[in-house]
């Protein structure tokens, strides 16, 4: 009714998928409905006469053999099978598992199983039973080579062969198990007719293929009167026309190695050696042919005769190196150029084939494709190389390939622009990269980069694309990211402007070849009295701070009583406070200083400390006063006191009347919990490089040191 159903073996279980290949049941005049399962009642076997019925008709007595693929059991031996071939039941040989296939052999109507065996690409259909046509089982050779019907052929060696390599295992057990039913039940061995012959001095002897239970191995017979079983094969589709164009002319169908030729009623099987005969007796011109031996030989038919030849002119599909096509350019299958010299096929790099098909009539810097492979063609110094998809699309907006290492782009490209950069590690050297960022903000203000210049003074590039955070500084023509201390400035530093002095924070810089620095010499001292007892101390502004540039002293005990055991002067000696300030205990440290200042923090500390370090300096040195310093040997060792901070070295009381360090030392307090009875002070040395905190504990109420106090 218009669509394909499974057909059933006789047992329900087992459905054998599609009938495959019903265009080959031409004549199905006797055919029993397919569909048909086996009538599996059976008789009361004690009721049989055995005398009268074969040990077939015993075991399948009582089943019905209907429709082809029927199979039963044995009623009195249940371990035989029996398949039906519609007229009558057949001691089954094959796999019952196996998908089997039906064709109507419609010269005599008999009906045959076949199998499939192999992959997808390259699948033989093989018959499951020996060809039994004209009442014969076995043929001479001769006879078996016509035995096959139509749309079948007597198998070649090499499809032996290619069976044996789809299943991985040429013996009769492996065949087996696709359903080939290789041994007739009982024989110790068989042997099958190929379509394959051997030639030798002494005729044709024709190959043949036996099976035993332990071997299988190919035999060439010298007597090719003997008499075989056949077993055929479907024929191939041949996807190549057979037409009036290549009459005579032959083909190897590859999937199976099968020989064929091109006559009148479309296409033939032959034999290897048939085919290796034959086709020596057409000769056209610039054809080519390997002649079978091994190794090889190649042979051009070119000026009436076969020449032996480079094998290179076999080896390609697109034919042979004729004195005609001396000088032609050839692409392989395999996208390799050939280059026609002399009778040989000679691999040509692309890049000559370039030279050749373009000729050298261009611009320098002309891009196009290459008809080598397709690529990229770039025209530099008189010849072609391998360019890269950005130096065509460059070219195509108006611009140039890469050409010279560090060369940019003229135009941008989605936005950005390129550095054209050599890379020796990638097989196209000259490759354009996208620019740095920095190139691709700046780009359009080149010419504002110069000492007369908008940025020359200089001030930042920050104005790109509505960008933010991307700052940068003109110098020398080109832009650089800023420097830490150009973005505390805000300005740059180049040598556009080296001898530039600004004050920011109210802090003195100068611009040299080192950045930007501290400006020593423009320091200003301010001044504050102290208005508790009169006296007035220097300040300095330093980095948006204030400190007193002069130890504290305050003394006035009637004042502030508390002062009364927490002061000191160093050795109990009152013209040492004149000269460095008071000694305080941790307790009153942070009582001492006027109204309108306090007793610094460690973060206050440590900012003044980053200050000098951003601009190069050591922060040791930086406060320690220009003279008065001594280091531990008594040599001198004074500072350079760049922010004017002025520290002296006053030295530290450690107990009650006791002093040391004086002019190589300098403590200071910071505001901490100092009833913890365990505190930390910092200290200057004349042998260190950077600030050091020292941990006093006991809580000794006589521990003085010095103190600077910052303005609120």
């Amino acid at each position: 009714n218009g669509k394909w159903i499974p057909e059933r073996r006789g047992d329900d279980s087992k459905d054998t998928t599609d009938v495959k290949d019903s265009t080959q049941v031409r004549d199905t005049t006797g055919v029993t409905d397919t569909t048909a399962v086996a009538d599996t009642s059976t008789t009361d076997t004690s009721a049989i006469d055995t005398a009268a019925l074969s040990d077939l008709e015993k075991d399948t007595w009582g089943h019905k053999c209907t429709a082809f693929g029927q199979i039963v059991h044995g009623v009195v031996d249940t371990n035989n099978v029996y398949f039906c071939d519609g007229k009558a039941w057949k001691s089954f040989e094959g796999n019952e598992s196996v998908n089997y296939y039906k064709w109507v052999d419609v010269r005599d109507g008999r009906i045959y199983r076949y199998v499939k065996i192999g992959t997808q690409i390259g699948t033989q259909m093989w018959l499951a039973e020996n060809l039994n046509y004209g009442g014969d089982s076995a043929y001479t050779w001769a006879q078996a080579k016509d035995a096959c019907p139509a749309g079948w052929h007597l198998s070649t060696r090499e499809e032996w062969e290619k069976m044996f390599s789809n299943i991985n295992d040429p013996s009769a057990s492996a065949l087996d198990a696709y359903g080939f039913a290789t041994i007739p039940s009982g024989q110790p061995k068989v042997a099958y007719w190929t379509d394959s012959f051997d030639k030798d001095t002494q005729g044709k002897h024709p190959y043949s293929v036996e099976f035993t239970r332990t071997s299988t191995s190919l035999t060439k017979l010298n007597a090719a009167t003997s008499r075989l079983p056949v077993r055929c094969v479907k024929d191939y589709d041949i996807y190549t026309a057979c037409n009036a164009d290549n009459l005579y002319s032959t083909s190897i169908y590859d999937y199976v190695v099968i020989y064929l030729v091109c006559r009148e009623n479309g296409w033939d099987h032959m034999s290897i050696d048939d085919y290796n005969e034959y086709k020596w007796t057409v000769g056209v011109e610039g054809k080519t042919m390997w002649d079978g031996t091994n190794p090889r030989k190649c042979y051009v038919y070119e000026g009436g005769a076969w020449n032996e030849r480079d094998s290179s002119n076999c080896k390609f599909s697109f034919g042979a190196c004729t004195a005609a096509r001396q000088g032609e350019l050839s692409r392989s299958s395999k996208s390799v150029w050939y280059t026609c010299d002399n009778g040989t096929w000679v691999a040509t790099s692309d890049s000559v084939v370039d030279q050749i098909m373009l000729g050298t009539d261009y611009d320098e810097g002309t891009v196009v494709e290459c008809p080598s492979n397709g690529r990229y063609c770039v025209f530099q110094d008189g010849h072609w190389r391998e360019g890269t998809k950005m130096d065509s699309i460059l070219y195509s907006l108006g611009g140039t390939p890469c050409m010279v290492e560090g060369d940019t782009s003229k135009v941008k490209y989605e936005g950005e622009y390129y550095v054209c950069r050599y890379v020796s590690w990638r097989a196209v050297h000259m490759q354009w990269e996208t620019a740095p960022q920095i190139y691709n903000d700046t780009y359009e203000d080149r010419d504002e980069c110069s000492a007369t210049g908008r940025y020359g003074n200089g001030s930042f590039h920050d104005e790109h694309d509505g960008a933010v955070g991307r700052v940068y500084v003109c110098e020398n023509g080109g832009f650089r990211l800023p420097t830490e201390r150009e973005m505390r400035m805000n300005l740059g530093c180049t040598s556009y402007i080296y001898g530039k002095k600004i004050v920011v924070n109210n802090t003195h810089f100068v611009c040299s070849e080192d950045g930007w620095k501290i400006d020593s010499t423009a320091w200003e001292y301010g001044s504050f009295m102290d208005t508790r007892d009169g006296r007035v101390y220097k300040t300095i502004d330093i980095w948006g701070q204030t400190w007193m540039a002069e130890n504290l002293d305050y003394r006035d005990s009637v004042a502030k009583p508390e002062l009364e055991g927490n002061r000191w002067c160093y050795g109990n000696e009152a013209e040492q406070c004149d000269a460095y300030g008071s000694f305080y205990s941790c307790e009153l440290s942070s009582q001492v200083c006027p109204a309108g200042w306090h007793l610094p923090s460690i973060s206050d500390w440590f900012e003044l400390y980053n200050f000098i370090v951003l601009m190069g300096g050591d922060p040791q040195s930086g406060l320690r006063a220009k003279d008065g310093w001594l280091d531990y040997s008594d040599n001198v060792n004074n500072g350079t006191d760049v922010l004017g901070f002025t520290a002296l070295p006053g030295g530290i009381m450690y107990g009650e009347n006791s002093y040391g360090s004086a002019t190589q030392e300098a403590w200071f307090w910071y505001a901490q919990d100092c009833s913890l009875n365990e505190y930390e002070a910092l200290y200057l040395s004349s042998e260190e490089t950077n600030f050091v905190s020292s941990s006093v504990s006991g809580g000794k109420i006589t521990d003085a040191y010095s103190i600077r106090c910052i303005k609120d």
